[in-house]
């Protein structure tokens, strides 16, 4: 559950940025819903990458820690 509000968070904020950014660089060319949809899946796709990429990294074998010779 907190895994998909995360995903459903970042996907919001990312897409609204980018929105506000096309917004605010062309305000005469505003996106339509079929842009807004394909930005949304693109968000989408980055975040689950991200999200997958994450749990990889954290749950690669540690190196043990080699002990100090005297």
């Amino acid at each position: 559950m907190k895994t998909a509000l995360t995903t459903v968070s970042v996907v919001l904020l990312l897409s609204t940025l980018i929105w506000v950014a096309v917004y605010l660089e062309f305000p005469d060319a505003k996106l339509k819903p079929p842009e807004t949809v394909l930005v949304v899946f693109l968000c989408t796709i980055a975040t689950a990458t991200a999200q997958y990429a994450w749990r990889r990294w954290q749950q690669r074998p540690k190196k043990e820690s080699r002990a100090v010779q005297k």
